[in-house]
């Protein structure tokens, strides 16, 4: 019984790898397609999240572009804090806690390099 439960959280961890890529690459794309639509040279600089997005509201290609760069750095922080909560909706304690300190660590690091 134990092995099905834990197999059963494998597949909503695993779907949400799967759309936050899919959600980058469909973001990135739309940059692409309109960085190369509108002649631009050169690399768009990246924008802060909030600026990419009234640049995405703008048609800019740079806002897309940061925007698909944004979700998919953010998919594996969603993928662990998926991971938490599952573990611990199967009462998975060891592996909640190993879960939860991988996300300490991902804070930190943010924290750290902010």
């Amino acid at each position: 019984m134990r092995q099905q439960t834990v197999r059963d959280i494998d597949r909503p961890i695993s779907l949400v790898l799967m759309i936050g890529m899919l959600i980058s690459i469909v973001l990135v794309l739309v940059g692409v397609v309109l960085l190369l639509s509108r002649g631009g040279s050169g690399v768009p600089r990246p924008l802060p999240p909030v600026q990419a997005a009234h640049a995405a509201l703008g048609l800019r290609a740079d806002g897309w572009l940061s925007l698909g760069v944004f979700v998919l750095i953010l998919t594996p922080v969603a993928r662990v804090l998926m991971a938490v909560g599952s573990f611990a909706w199967i009462r998975d304690w060891k592996y909640a806690g190993v879960s939860a300190v991988v996300l300490a660590a991902m804070a930190a690091a943010f924290i750290i390099d902010s």
